[in-house]
Order: C-alpha cells, then structure tokens, then sequence
C-alpha cells in the first residue's frame, strides 16, 4: 500500500539523519523505541486494550523488555502465546492470536533498528458491539465482490459502512481516544529517555 510506502521512506530516512545528528554528538547514550499501533473495531466503546507480543524475541531479551513493560506501561497485557502472559487476557488480546500479517511485524523485522530495543505495541479501541463490526465487513466485502458499481463507487460505500463500525463520531469517544491516546505517548516518551543505550552498541536513535 501506498501509505506503508511512504510510512517507510519517511522512518529510513529520519533514522539516516538521526545517525549524522550522533555521529555529531558528544552524547554517549540514545533512547529505546516505542512503535503503537493503533486500532479500532474490538473491545468495549471508548476503552482501550494495550497488547504486547514478546514470544519472537531472543530469550536474552524477553525478561529485560517484559520488565520495561511492566514499569512504563502497567496496564499492557501480553498476548497469549507471550511468556509472561497471565491467564487474565481479555477477550481482545485473545482475538489477535488468529491474526496474521501485521503492519509492525514488517518494520520491525525489516526497518527498526535492534540496537535501539523496538517496543511493540498495539493499542486496540472498542467501538460498537462485535456483531456490527463483523457486520460491516460482509457488507463491504459483499460490495467490493458482488455489485456493479465502479470503483469510485465501491470505496464511497466502504468508507462509510465501515466508517460507522470504526470509527464512531460521538464525542465521548473521540474525547477518550485522545485522553488514552496522548497518556500512552507520554509513557512512550517516558521509556525512551529513561532507558538509555550506550552508543558504543548503538548506532540509531529514535525519538
């Protein structure tokens, strides 16, 4: 997709400047990376559900990274197929396990920097009742594979049958969407100044 493109020459490219900006510096440390993902669609309107997946990292890393987690966002659940997954993981974070071909698995295998310890985070807000949601999706799919519109027409009736499911325009929710929103970041923050990295075994910085 084209939005994915873009995503990524604009991350190369302001990692490429952060590298000339340290090689610069007298700076001896950089700061971690924090990527979220946000989504719509699942869990209760207006409430959010934080997940991280450490059960692809190196074991090394797993007990350092889950530890990060449980300081800077202590309201993260970790996946099922986690190590450090409890049994209390809700309804949300079990839907993920049948998921595949997720956006932030390509950077961070192909884009992200290991040196600079990428954080992964999916930040899921509900919005209407799961019903309507799967709902929507026929509906489009339905269209998309089924109608004789052309294609300026196909994607009208997809933005706004899915725009209903996903995007809610009440105010309370885009009130709590923000407020969730901007905490998470500032955690985020939190994490990449406080945690520190030795340029020595560095060479990217994030902000």
């Amino acid at each position: 997709q084209e939005s994915n493109r873009l995503l990524e020459a604009w991350i190369r490219d302001y990692l490429a400047n952060q590298t000339e900006a340290e090689d610069d510096s007298s700076s001896s440390t950089v700061g971690a990376i924090t990527w979220i993902d946000v989504h719509t669609g699942l869990g209760t309107m207006g409430e959010d559900t934080m997940m991280v997946d450490t059960s692809s990292m190196e074991t090394s890393g797993k007990r350092a990274m889950e530890a990060q987690v449980a300081q800077f966002f202590p309201d993260a659940l970790f996946t099922p197929s986690s190590p450090a997954s409890k049994k209390e993981t809700n309804a949300v974070s079990q839907g993920y396990e049948q998921s595949k071909g997720f956006v932030i698995n390509y950077f961070d295998q192909h884009v992200l920097p290991r040196q600079n310890s990428p954080l992964l985070m999916v930040q899921e807000f509900g919005t209407v009742p799961g019903t309507l949601v799967g709902h929507a999706l026929m509906m489009e799919n339905a269209a998309y594979w089924s109608s004789s519109w052309n294609d300026f027409q196909k994607l009208e009736w997809a933005k706004q049958t899915t725009g209903r499911a996903f995007y809610p325009q009440s105010p309370e929710w885009r009130r709590a969407i923000l407020t969730r929103g901007l905490t998470l970041l500032f955690q985020a923050l939190s994490r990449s100044s406080q945690t520190a990295i030795p340029t020595s075994t560095s060479t990217t910085a994030s902000a």
